[in-house]
């Protein structure tokens, strides 16, 4: 069965402190985040994580605290989960498979695992962006990363669109 999540985006924070702090008022369960490095005029995606605990995810030895990033971005899934049991540590599937098929795709530089891994089933991530301030009008997508993202399990593809 394939999986698809839609990961509504808020940020960019400036700081690491400010994604913390940020990451507190959020009232859900199955939150992604993301870190974003500005080289040579280019943005790039340098760490993707989950956490089913947002409010106190960032309070222990992060690694996003130890590696300076220019931008940080908090994501909330918003479709509905996938049924059946939970993987080990209580994540649920389909906030897993938005994280592995992100970092599968991305290959953030801070990202030790699923580097070089693909999704254990067919998965669509769809990502919408919006403000910091205002969480109820959508943004454009920003230029370092792809509005949608899919792996095919059976052609073992993916497929992506990025704004024109």
């Amino acid at each position: 069965m394939g999986i698809a999540a839609l990961v509504d985006w808020y940020g960019p924070y400036k700081s690491f402190k400010r994604l913390k702090r940020e990451a507190g008022y959020l009232d859900s369960e199955r939150c992604l985040y993301m870190a974003i490095e500005k080289a040579a005029g280019f943005r790039k995606v340098v760490y993707v994580g989950l956490t089913i605990s947002p409010g106190t995810r960032f309070n222990n030895q992060h690694t996003l605290n130890h590696n300076a990033a220019d931008e940080y971005y908090l994501g909330e899934l918003t479709t509905t989960g996938v049924p059946g049991r939970r993987l080990k540590g209580n994540r649920p599937k389909d906030l897993d498979a938005a994280e592995r098929a992100l970092i599968s795709y991305l290959k953030p530089k801070f990202n030790v695992h699923h580097v070089n891994s693909v999704p254990s089933e067919c998965c669509a991530v769809v990502s919408r962006f919006f403000g910091r301030n205002n969480w109820q009008k959508p943004k454009p997508t920003p230029d370092f990363m792809p509005w949608a993202i899919s792996y095919n399990e059976w052609s073992e593809g993916w497929a992506s669109a990025y704004n024109p």
